[in-house]
């Protein structure tokens, strides 16, 4: 909190607080702010970057010092240059509203408070009567250019385990930064999972142009990330040299061996309920089989082709079969520059062995069970059915087969109606194993993991809802609301939330979030306000022409260029006398040589002198000369478009529609008026405001 002196001033402003805060402020002969700690119970959200908080007294002052200038416009964003006098260090904050407690307050954020070496606590209250707290010196500036260049130094070396570190950048300046100096720190923060603080990361600002601070509002900046020397060398080392640890926790790159093989056999260990991760640089091949042989334990396969460590929560390929495991993975165009697998511990430390190679296809398609069942086989004619195994079988042989199939040999009925091998020794049959819930197939020892991990629902560690494994990924790329998405229409890094429930935004199968669907409402509704809202177009006053008037050649007539061209003259002309008889001479002649809208009785036959005189006085009533607000004239018009898209216009106008909106989406519609009332309407009502 900040307390304002009646004598802040900048730049011939005075930011003017309540009347009684000289009385409580022991430095007001330096024009001096007191800072205090932002108080939680009063401010709920925390200031970030160089947001301040000033009085409704201080934009009162500034608004009227303003008037006094005469009515010099306020600049876009308001900044605040703020000194710090007890050691002169000076930063830049941007205003975020005029709510402060106190008339003579002002709240800083912890990052200005940290830049100017003002130590205090955000959970301190200061009294706001007894002039306490530090004093720094406050200024508006109005004349900080636009940033074009932004150059930033990663202070950590985790920087590189930041998905998208870009993305993240810009969204953290446009959150939390008005202003940009030369030597700034910007603290940005990775959203974590659920229940865990944010991670923070520090970038310091090397080189910005075309000045020391700039503002960073509406505009289109250059950004680069180069970091020094010594923490690109160590971020190098943590993320692409980086040693197995004891946990599993760090990523092994693994090279290529060549012959078909993308990498030969590595051995490896790893602890129940933990990961080995590896990385390998796919080659041209479409497709590779991933192989995992368990010598002790057992453990689990997870491929990625984007996320760096993939889990049970994160993955795109899986296999958690008991023993032996294999996937076959399909690249993409263009393919991932690098593939990661993840090998699990499931039960015990286990040890493994792990290969992958590639193939020429992909994997089989899985074929349907016949709907009409088991049927048997066709028969020759000196063949017959096994009354055991169900097999065709030499009908000479028949019976010493029987009595050793009978003795040796079992049948899985079930195996046999979806079309698989049927036949297995007697012994095997009481372990074979068929899931009720899938169609997996194995031996009763396979059963427990198979069900604890395919279809024991797990809980997403970000939104705690409960899913099986084969959608538990799907769910936390796509539908988790707790998911950290870059927006469509804002381009910040925001949490999702759920899935829009809005009927518009189902029929349009855009996939909406709620955070996305809440800003495309409310840009719907800023356009139409907008739309209905925006000036009206300066159509010529000559009610028989389609023109506008032209911005940089106005004229007293409101006349579009080709209409006034007759009556513009260099010489001067006092009371605009010689152009009233210009007006005259031109009405007089076109109603007594043509029949336009000038001529009542809108008839082919000219009016006579004397009529055509009195007429003309009653047309120059409604000029500039006696209407200079809202002047209308009936002048012939050369440009037969002009005049088509006018009579035009007419037709839309009995549609609701304001005859400047017609005639100018005539104008923009390729034909003119020539299209159609009809095809216009289709076209253009959408840009008609109402």
């Amino acid at each position: 909190m900040i307390k304002m002196s009646s004598r802040g001033a900048a730049n011939g402003l005075r930011v003017l607080p309540h009347h009684q805060a000289a009385a409580h402020h022991h430095a007001a002969d330096q024009g001096a702010i007191a800072a205090a700690p932002q108080q939680q119970q009063q401010r709920p959200q925390q200031l970030r970057g160089d947001r301040i908080i000033l009085s409704q007294s201080a934009l009162d002052g500034i608004l009227r010092a303003s008037s006094a200038a005469g009515g010099t416009a306020l600049p876009s964003p308001l900044v605040f240059a703020i000194t710090n006098p007890a050691n002169l260090r000076k930063v830049f904050g941007s205003v975020r509203e005029f709510t402060a407690p106190f008339d003579d307050a002002v709240f800083l954020s912890s990052e200005l408070r940290e830049a100017l070496d003002i130590r205090i606590d955000d959970e301190e209250m200061v009294d706001a009567d007894d002039g306490g707290g530090p004093v720094v010196n406050v200024s508006l500036v109005s004349t900080l250019p636009k940033c074009e260049y932004l150059r930033m130094a990663p202070m950590e070396p985790e920087y590189l385990e930041l998905p998208d570190l870009r993305s993240l950048l810009e969204s953290h300046i446009r959150q939390s930064r008005a202003v940009i100096s030369l030597g700034d720190t910007l603290t940005v923060s990775q959203p974590s999972k659920r229940g865990a603080p944010p991670s923070e990361y520090h970038f310091l600002v090397t080189d910005i142009k075309p000045n020391q601070t700039c503002i960073c509002v509406d505009v289109d900046v250059s950004l680069d990330v180069v970091p020094d020397d010594e923490v690109a060398t160590e971020a190098v080392k943590r993320k692409f040299l980086a040693q197995p640890q004891p946990d599993g926790a760090a990523v092994i790159p693994v090279a290529a061996k060549g012959d078909g093989e993308l990498f030969g056999q590595v051995t490896g260990s790893v602890a129940a309920g933990e990961y080995t991760v590896y990385k390998f640089k796919p080659g041209a091949e479409r497709f590779f089989k991933i192989e995992l042989s368990p010598a002790t334990g057992d453990c689990d396969l997870f491929v990625s082709k984007s996320i760096e460590r993939p889990t049970m929560q994160d993955h795109n390929y899986v296999n958690v079969d008991q023993g032996k495991s294999s996937i076959i993975v399909e690249l993409d165009d263009p393919p991932a520059p690098f593939v990661f697998i993840s090998v699990r511990g499931y039960s015990t430390k286990s040890t493994f062995t792990l290969s992958a190679a590639s193939i020429k296809a992909g994997p089989p398609l899985p074929s349907a069970p016949s709907s009409s069942g088991p049927h048997d086989p066709d028969l020759a004619p000196d063949q017959v059915l096994c009354g055991n195994c169900l097999s065709p079988i030499s009908a000479k042989a028949a019976v010493m087969h029987e009595a050793f199939c009978r003795r040796n040999n079992a049948v899985c009925h079930r195996c046999r109606g979806l079309g698989l091998p049927h036949v297995m020794k007697k012994e095997d049959l009481p372990l074979h194993w068929h899931c009720d819930d899938c169609d997996k197939i194995g031996t009763l020892s396979e059963q427990p993991k198979h069900a604890e991990l395919l279809h024991t629902p797990l809980p997403c560690d970000d939104c705690g809802a409960s899913f099986p494994l084969p959608q538990l990924p799907a769910h936390r790329r796509r539908d988790c609301p707790e998911r950290v998405i870059e927006c469509r229409f804002c381009h910040l890094a925001v949490r999702a939330g759920g899935r829009s429930r809005s009927a518009k935004d189902i029929l349009l199968g855009e996939g909406f979030s709620e955070h996305e669907s809440d800003l495309r409402k409310q840009d719907g509704r800023m356009h139409e306000l907008a739309r209905q809202n925006q000036p009206t177009p300066p159509l010529c006053a000559n009610t028989e022409c389609g023109g506008f008037e032209s911005e940089q050649y106005r004229n007293d007539m409101r006349l579009c260029r080709a209409c006034y061209s007759p009556f513009w003259s260099t010489r001067h002309d006092p009371g605009n006398q010689k152009l009233a008889g210009k007006l005259a001479a031109a009405y007089h002649a076109q109603l007594t040589f043509c029949a336009t809208s000038a001529n009542p009785s809108l008839t082919t036959t000219p009016l006579d002198p004397t009529t055509a005189a009195v007429h003309t006085v009653a047309l120059l009533k409604k000029s500039f000369l006696y209407n200079p607000k809202s002047p209308s004239y009936s002048l012939c018009v050369a440009d037969e478009a002009s005049a088509t898209r006018r009579k035009a216009a007419a037709h839309l106008v009995g549609l609701g529609f304001r005859v400047e909106w017609c005639v100018k989406a005539l104008a923009e519609c390729a034909g003119g008026g020539e299209r159609g009332v009809g095809v216009v309407v289709c076209e253009c009502a959408k840009e008609l405001p109402g």
